[in-house]
């Protein structure tokens, strides 16, 4: 047996390639968990390189949407905008570090 892949609801079959969902009436469900109870151990959902995409993904995201409030604001007729593009700043500047850890250097896209 290759092993197993967490998802979201269940795991993957890395041999079959098939998803097996969380369910204890489900027999491929109840081989996996006697397959963890020999002490084997699933690969993680995502892997560092895919966490660390997704990170540059929503980073560039909120950059892009910081980027176009920042062409939209008309300070005398909108309010509130800069609250939520301060929001918006530390939302990025959390991904950032968080990207930072995943990777250990710093990234600036």
């Amino acid at each position: 047996m290759a092993g197993y892949k967490l998802t979201k609801d269940g795991v993957q079959d890395l041999e079959t390639m098939a998803f097996i969902p969380n369910s204890p009436t489900n027999r491929d469900w109840r081989k996996y968990l006697q397959w963890v109870a020999e002490g084997n151990v699933p690969a993680a959902e995502f892997s560092a390189a895919e966490l660390a995409a997704q990170k540059q993904q929503k980073i560039r995201q909120i950059e892009t949407s910081i980027v176009d409030m920042r062409l939209r604001i008309d300070a005398a007729k909108v309010e509130g905008l800069t609250e939520i593009e301060d929001e918006s700043q530390i939302e990025l500047n959390k991904l950032r570090d968080e990207l930072t850890e995943i990777q250990g250097t710093p990234q600036k896209l």
